[in-house]
Formats: structure tokens, C-alpha cells, sequence
């Protein structure tokens, strides 16, 4: 039986892990503790050993006098005897204090324990950002309490493992709310091109536009058209729509837009045909999450005009039957119809030298509707007022309530940081719909840092942030655009804010602006 005791005295001694520790006056179960190092010994009788009453998440360390200064190996002679790997990859190692330089690196710096030597102390770790030395002070830390982390960006700690669960521990809760969230990916803004009308052998581009409301345009780089799924479609006379592969439907992609540029064939659609394009699989990369693009569908009619060529031949061909009806006119056509007020449109009795235009418009000038005696009155100067008041109507029809106007100017980038004008609220106020600046070939540069366009309001109503113009969008031929509905008061200015300076040369952009008057004749100018 090797069980000893029990003892009524305990004697406890105090010194430095340097001191040689008492045995002559010592006695069996006696402590020694190093105030240095702060470990505990046990006197057996014989020789005194380190005592591990229980074991802690952390465990103070002082690094060897002698060892060699290094980012990834550590001797802690005081963490002795804990068996080899008893620590690897689930505890690590912070750096208390620089013995050599306190309050620099790698002071608090934290790395992760890769192996452990028993018999010597010796750590393995990921590699700290400087050397640490001889008599450094550390501390061992359990991964739990290093998952909680620090208020700096040297958390090392990595979660890449770990799997949502809203019912799990803090960290598995902490992922669930992340993904919840959707993460970085929220920060997606996809805008559609619209779905309109088209007509045979039109040209039309079908386009996605992506935006990161911190960043602008996505880069292409982040942007993956590799799963993207693509057709054409077509639906004739109500029947069920069926793929069109002429021409091949392809989406490429550039910063900020995945888009198509797509022909529709005379041989392939027909007056009343309706199209559907469908796109899905586009994802992109935010700030390291990824976005799901959601599934896209254009979807019109085609309203193709008749081919003019054939159809109104006979406007232009020569007439064959001298002054009377030509020939070429087909009775009960629209034309024939025009030219004479006979049943079926028999033109056989039209005399151009009577019935042509011309010749009713010399009848016409002549009549005077008082027989001559004021001029003022006569058909044709009642025509010249007539004229008159509807190119006025037609004035204020164009800037009435509601009609949608578009105001263009143009503005060179190459000024000095500052605020210049683009359009003023004028006669009446109006509500701005739409605004794009367009920017020239080449990308933007020299002193320049952002653009921004906003009203000169008390408070200024924002139409394309400085963020949104940061010079990193505004690339060559870059399009940058706002939408919304935002009033525009008589004498309210449209502003744009060049920051920084001068773009070093010409450098033109294109502004359009589209509108609608709140009170008839309003307009921007």
C-alpha cells in the first residue's frame, strides 16, 4: 500500500522558479509555490514535484531564458508533462507580455497550437507576426475561450466548420443568424431591362443590370454565368411557346450587366407573335458571400411592320395611262380610295389636272369666304390661324400634366472641384422619373475622385451619390442611372459636384433626364 498520511501540518514555502527549493527542513506533503512563474510543487519526501491540482481552460507560461527567438516554436519549461499533442489544435498560445519591447508585436497578438512536445515544453504554432523570445510571457488558452475573440482584427479563431443551428451553441446560433440575414448578399440591387414591343429584324439588347450598393457596379469577376440557364421562346396564333435556337441565345457579361444582344429574324416571327426570354443561374460574389441573381422573363408582343417595299410600290411607280387613273392603282385600295369618292374606289374617272392635290389646293387658295372683300376671312387665311393656334396646342400638349418629357445637356469633367449646373425647374414644377450620366471613351481619372448630382434644395435631394460616382465607376462608357420620382420646383437647380479635382483633359458626359410636368407647361431646361 503506497498511501501516506494523512498530516496535520502543511508548510508552504514562497520563491523563485531560480531558487533551490528546501529539502532538509521540508517534510512530506509540503508546498512550494514559484511567484514567477506561479506554479505549484509537492514535496514527496525525496524530491519535489509540479502539482496540478486541477486542470484550467488557461495556464500561465514564461518561455525559456535560452531559447531561440521564433515565430512558430515556443519552450515554456514550466508547461511540462502534459503528454505529447495534449494541446494540439484545440488550445492556443497569446503573448501576455514582450519581455524585450513591451506593448509591441507579438504582444496579444493570439495563434493557434499545432503540436506539443511533452518532455521539454515545446509549442508548435501557426506563425505569430514577430519573434517571440527568450522569457516572453504567455498564456494557453482553451479554443472556447478564444471563440469569443478580441476588438481588433487579429481574431484567429476559425468558424468555416461551423453549421447553422438556431437551437445549437452561441457560435452554431451566430452562423444561423448570419445566414438568416443572407449576409453581404443583401447588398444586391438587380434591375431589369424592359419588356418591350419589337418589329422584325429589330435588335434588341436584353440586359441585367447588378449594383452593390456600398461598391456600384459589380466586376465582372464576381459575377458567375457559368450555370446560367437561357432561352428564347416563341407563342404563334395562342399555341403553347416553343424554343427558338435562331440565332444561338448567349448572355455574356461586363461590370455591372450579364446581357444579350438578340436579332429577331424576319424568318422566324411574324406579325402577333408573342416572345418569352428566360434567364436564371446568375450568382455573384459580395464581399464574399454569394448572391442569388433571381430568375429573369421578358415577355411582348411582336408588332412587326409590313414589308413597305412591296406594299407601297405603287406610291412611287410611274403612272402608265397618261393624265387619267394609272393603271397600277388597284381599285378599292387605301390609295384609291383617297383619290376618288366613287363606289369601290374606281379611279377609272380621275383626271390629275382636276383632282390632284395640287390642283385642289390652287382651287382652294383662290376662295375667299366673303367674296373677296376681307382677305382675312378667306379659307386660306383661315387655315394660317388655324395653323397658328395648333402649333400652340400642340405646345402645351407636349408639356402638359403627365406627358413624359426628356431634357439633355452635356458637362465636361474636366473643371475644377466644385458645383456646377445642369438643368433648372422652369415656368412650372415637374417630377423627375429618370436620370443617367453617360461617360465618354476612357475611364475617368487625374485629380478626380467622385461625381455627384443632387438638387440645390435647403435639403438636397440626392440623385446619384458620390458613392455611386466613385471615379472607380466611372469607367469607359460607363452608364450610371437613378429612378424614382422626385419634385423639381420652379427656379430648383439639377447640380453636379465634381470632388478632387480635373480629370486632366476633356472628358464629356452625357446627361438625360426624364420627367413629367406636375402643372402643364412645366419643364427642366
Amino acid at each position: 500500500m503506497s498511501i501516506k498520511g494523512p498530516y496535520e501540518i502543511v508548510h508552504y514555502f514562497v520563491g523563485l522558479s531560480t531558487d533551490t527549493k528546501p529539502t532538509e527542513t521540508a517534510v512530506l506533503g509540503d508546498r512550494f509555490f514559484e511567484s514567477d512563474t506561479r506554479l505549484w510543487y509537492i514535496y514527496d519526501g525525496t524530491s519535489w514535484s509540479m502539482l496540478n491540482e486541477e486542470f484550467s481552460l488557461s495556464l500561465y507560461g514564461k518561455c525559456s531564458s535560452t531559447m531561440t527567438a521564433s515565430t512558430t516554436e515556443l519552450v515554456v519549461p514550466t508547461l511540462v508533462g502534459y503528454g505529447d499533442d495534449f494541446f494540439n489544435n484545440k488550445f492556443y498560445i497569446q503573448i501576455l507580455k514582450n519581455a524585450n519591447s513591451v506593448g509591441n508585436a507579438p504582444e496579444i497578438q493570439v495563434r493557434k497550437i499545432t503540436d506539443y512536445v511533452s518532455t521539454t515544453g515545446t509549442f508548435t504554432v501557426d506563425a505569430f507576426g514577430a519573434n517571440v523570445e527568450a522569457s516572453d510571457e504567455i498564456v494557453v488558452l482553451h479554443e472556447s475561450l478564444v471563440a469569443i475573440g478580441r476588438d481588433d482584427a487579429d481574431n484567429v479563431f476559425a468558424s468555416t466548420n461551423v453549421v447553422a443551428n438556431a437551437d445549437g451553441s452561441m457560435i452554431e446560433r451566430l452562423e444561423w443568424i448570419q445566414v438568416a440575414l443572407g449576409g453581404a448578399a443583401t447588398q444586391l440591387r438587380v434591375q431589369q431591362s424592359v419588356s418591350g414591343t419589337v418589329e422584325e429584324t429589330d435588335l434588341i439588347r436584353f440586359q441585367v443590370s447588378l449594383m452593390d450598393i456600398d461598391s456600384g457596379a459589380i466586376a465582372s469577376a464576381s459575377i458567375d454565368i457559368t450555370a446560367i440557364t437561357q432561352t428564347m421562346e416563341r407563342s404563334r396564333n395562342g399555341a403553347a411557346y416553343s424554343a427558338i435556337s435562331d440565332p444561338t441565345v448567349t448572355f455574356s457579361k461586363a461590370d455591372g450587366i450579364v446581357y444579350m444582344d438578340y436579332e429577331f429574324k424576319a424568318a422566324q416571327w411574324q406579325v402577333g407573335d408573342m416572345y418569352r426570354m428566360s434567364l436564371s443561374g446568375i450568382t455573384c460574389t459580395l464581399h464574399g458571400d454569394t448572391a442569388y441573381v433571381p430568375a429573369m422573363i421578358w415577355n411582348n408582343i411582336v408588332v412587326e411592320a409590313e414589308d413597305l417595299t412591296y406594299n407601297t410600290q405603287y406610291l412611287y411607280a410611274v403612272a402608265d395611262s397618261g393624265t387619267t387613273s394609272p393603271t397600277k392603282v388597284l381599285d378599292n385600295s387605301i390609295l384609291s380610295i383617297l383619290m376618288t369618292k366613287e363606289s369601290g374606289g374606281d379611279t377609272s374617272d380621275f383626271d390629275n389636272s382636276t383632282d390632284s392635290l395640287e390642283a385642289q389646293s390652287d382651287k382652294i387658295g383662290a376662295f375667299s369666304g366673303d367674296g373677296g372683300a376681307n382677305q382675312d376671312d378667306s379659307v386660306k387665311s383661315s387655315l394660317d390661324l388655324a395653323h397658328t393656334d395648333l402649333d400652340a396646342i400642340i405646345s402645351k400638349l407636349a408639356t402638359g400634366v403627365g406627358a413624359v418629357q426628356i431634357a439633355t445637356t452635356t458637362e465636361d469633367l474636366n473643371q475644377a472641384a466644385g458645383t456646377y449646373d445642369l438643368l433648372t425647374g422652369t415656368t412650372q414644377p415637374v417630377i423627375l422619373k429618370a436620370l443617367t450620366i453617360k461617360m465618354p471613351t476612357g475611364a475617368a481619372g487625374g485629380s478626380l475622385t467622385s461625381i455627384s448630382i443632387q438638387t440645390d434644395d435647403a435639403t438636397p435631394g440626392m440623385i446619384i451619390s458620390s458613392t455611386l460616382g466613385a471615379v472607380a465607376n466611372l469607367t469607359s462608357e460607363a452608364d450610371i442611372g437613378w429612378s424614382g420620382e422626385m419634385r423639381i420646383d420652379v427656379g430648383t437647380k439639377i447640380q453636379l459636384t465634381i470632388a478632387g479635382g480635373a480629370h486632366g483633359s476633356e472628358y464629356l458626359t452625357k446627361i438625360t433626364a426624364t420627367y413629367q410636368a406636375v402643372t402643364a407647361g412645366g419643364t427642366l431646361a
